[in-house]
């Protein structure tokens, strides 16, 4: 360390001591740090006050060319939430969906279901129905011509309700 610099540090140590109102027994009491700046051709800068001052308005004191970032940062920010919120959406529709159609599929299973066992009692209704008009007939010989339209019908019937293209199995 040269003596200059030892000098330069000891009156730092001063002045600083002076300002923040301590005790400044040294051996260079009566030098000032002006003093030695002007004797070594050293300028002295010139403190400017700062401003310790808080400001609670964010957009109030920034300069006219921050406030496009700002606003840019913030429609940023706004779109990025928008984009999380949509997708948040879209699960919940998508999860929505195939709730609704695994509903729509046991729906549909229960009602061929009934239809089966509904079709299925109509059908042996209309027979055993023929059965006891046929019951009286003897074995083997021709059906009167009534009967004969009648099964003719129920035939006819019975493919036209009940079969596989018919209203009942296509609703």
């Amino acid at each position: 360390m040269t003596s200059t610099q030892g000098l330069q540090d000891s009156d730092l140590a001063n002045y600083f001591l002076e300002n923040a109102g301590g005790s400044t027994k040294g051996p260079y009491e009566d030098v000032s740090l002006h003093q030695i700046s002007t004797s070594l051709g050293l300028a002295m800068p010139k403190a400017a006050p700062i401003d310790f001052s808080f400001n609670p308005m964010p957009g109030s004191s920034t300069p006219k060319s921050d406030v496009p970032a700002m606003t840019l940062e913030r429609n940023r920010i706004s779109a990025r939430d928008s984009r999380r919120r949509k997708k948040q959406y879209l699960e919940l529709l998508e999860e929505k969906v195939a709730q609704l159609t695994e509903d729509i599929d046991i729906t549909r299973m229960e009602h061929l279901d009934t239809a089966d066992k509904t079709i299925t009692a109509v059908k042996a209704q209309m027979i055993t129905s023929l059965y006891e008009k046929l019951a009286p007939l003897p074995p083997n010989a021709p059906l009167p011509a009534d009967v004969e339209d009648e099964l003719g019908q129920v035939a006819q019937l019975l493919k036209d309700r009940y079969g596989p293209n018919s209203e009942v199995r296509l609703t």
